[in-house]
């Protein structure tokens, strides 16, 4: 929880910080518009057709077909989202991660990773993402606290993984040494609330990231080894 909060008070409190939070949102939102409209394009029409072929009207079908997609789109967007900007964290965030180590007194010099390491860890960290993902949709129907703990533990690799990848820890080897981290629980359980409430998720994205750069920061290095 402390590191949350101390991430939230430097991202939102200092203006040198503000450019490297926000232009990775907005990257992030143009990704998310790109994947809206090619996801309009093929399953509108696919769910138009379905209900034609239970006999609604051509035209009632398309507008209906256009309610449905938008109605989970609603429904998942905010998830998505999130998900997104932590799929491509180790893109979208070193920045970020770098100042903030820099103002927490950490002068560890990011090791430069091979491009194919940086790639293994996006596809793994995307295969991962998507299963927590579902389940957390699938629960957060009828079981919102086992929701929180897996959204949770999702945002505790997320928004770590700049830090451990500036260490050379791809996320196979960041997977167990996370837990090692000062504080994880209570930021894993921060991450986990704030990622469900829509809108919210997405202002705190940064001061999330920030907080995960500083608990890794504050961990004794030969914890992480």
């Amino acid at each position: 929880m402390g590191h949350f909060l101390r991430g939230l008070a430097l991202v939102f409190g200092d203006a040198r910080l503000r450019a490297f939070a926000w232009k990775p949102l907005l990257q992030a939102g143009a990704l998310f518009a790109a994947l809206l409209v090619m996801g309009g394009f093929l399953l509108v029409p696919w769910i138009a057709a379905w209900l034609e072929g239970l006999g609604f009207a051509s035209v009632l079908a398309g507008l209906l077909g256009f309610g449905v997609f938008a109605a989970v789109w609603i429904w998942l967007g905010g998830t998505l989202y999130v998900a997104l900007a932590g799929v491509l964290s180790s893109f979208l965030w070193d920045r970020l991660s770098d100042e903030i180590e820099v103002r927490a007194g950490s002068t560890l010099v990011r090791k430069k990773l091979p491009v194919s390491l940086i790639v293994r860890d996006t596809v793994s960290r995307a295969c991962f993402s998507a299963a927590i993902a579902m389940l957390a949709l699938l629960f957060g129907w009828w079981c919102v606290p086992v929701a929180v703990l897996l959204v949770g533990w999702l945002g505790l690799l997320d928004y770590t993984s700049c830090a451990f990848l500036k260490r050379g820890l791809a996320f196979g080897a960041q997977f167990g040494r996370v837990f090692r981290c000062r504080g994880w629980a209570g930021f894993a359980l921060v991450c986990g609330i704030v990622s469900l409430v829509p809108l919210v998720n997405l202002l705190l994205l940064p001061a999330m990231v920030a907080g995960g750069a500083l608990m890794v920061a504050s961990t004794d290095p030969e914890a992480l080894r």
